[in-house]
């Protein structure tokens, strides 16, 4: 069996990120996939949502590549069952994707933070999209996700209304570079960045 590192699923965020604008890196991760060595798996539900996306933004030269290229496999109920501990049971696409990948023995790329969980697990294994980009394209064998934390500290900041109000400093910290500031903000506004891991 092929090693896992050349066996991948692409969720449809890595697909909408190739497709939603002209040539990115993420169009060119996809275009490296598939004329690799490499195995690409979806189940039905998958190619589903590939559909559903490229007719939402009228694209289909890919969607027709990919069809073609991908091995379809639907994982068993086992695999289902064991994905699902790890999900709210609203995200049933997610259980299914991860089941396939568990089933397949394959590296799941996404930007969805919702495989955060069976990820930390380490019931399959997860790459982000710059993660398969530094790995596949820049060919960074030892890349690993950056860790984000905050700095400890609060600046006080007072508001239009004169309300007293805090602001974070947030830091990333990454494999090869020295410790540097990306953003600074009240911690309410940071929900859905991914610097939220400061306050986990």
């Amino acid at each position: 069996m092929p090693g896992r590192s050349s066996r991948y699923l692409l969720d449809n965020t890595v697909f909408i990120a190739a497709v939603n604008r002209r040539w990115t890196k993420s169009t060119e991760l996809i275009y490296h996939l598939l004329d690799s060595p490499a195995d690409l798996f979806a189940n039905e539900l998958l190619i589903f949502e590939y559909e559903k996306y490229a007719k939402t933004l009228g694209t289909y030269e890919l969607l027709n590549y990919l069809r073609k290229a991908v091995i379809q496999v639907n994982p068993s109920q086992e695999e289902i069952d064991t994905c699902a501990a790890f999900f709210p049971e609203s995200e049933l696409s997610d259980i299914v994707h991860a089941a396939t990948c568990l089933y397949a023995d394959a590296v799941l790329i996404t930007n969805d933070n919702h495989f955060n969980k069976i990820k930390k697990a380490g019931i399959i294994e997860v790459w982000s999209n710059t993660k398969a980009i530094k790995r596949l394209l820049d060919e960074i064998e030892d890349y690993e996700e950056s860790k984000c934390y905050a700095a400890g500290f609060y600046e006080p900041m007072r508001g239009p209304d004169k309300e007293c109000r805090h602001r974070a400093f947030y830091f990333e910290q990454g494999p090869r570079s020295p410790l540097r500031m990306v953003s600074r903000a009240h911690p309410r506004t940071q929900r859905s960045q991914r610097t939220l891991q400061a306050f986990s």
